[in-house]
């Protein structure tokens, strides 16, 4: 067999794909209300994109970050959900 650094390893994401995370990840923050005071939102979405541009990251490491930004975004919903209900529930029975 081929020496390891010879293997073809896992395709390279395209730009594309990269930015796509990024800014899945932005749109998900700004609802989760992540960039406070807004006017540090500029500086901190550079951080956060800078930090991520320095992985040499595949295409599927872009698809599971997308699906741990889609889990964690579903997952407020639920708890959001439940807290509604509870208030709800409360509000009925007073």
């Amino acid at each position: 067999a081929a020496p390891p650094i010879f293997r073809e390893g896992p395709p390279p994401a395209t730009g594309e794909e990269r930015l796509g995370l990024f800014e899945h990840l932005e749109r998900e923050l700004d609802e989760a209300g992540f960039f406070h005071p807004p006017e540090k939102r500029p500086s901190m979405v550079q951080n956060l994109r800078s930090a991520l541009g320095k992985a040499p990251l595949s295409v599927q490491e872009v698809r599971t970050f997308r699906g741990v930004v889609t889990a964690l975004s579903r997952g407020r919903g639920r708890v959001l959900a439940k807290l509604a209900a509870k208030k709800a529930a409360k509000d009925g029975s007073a």
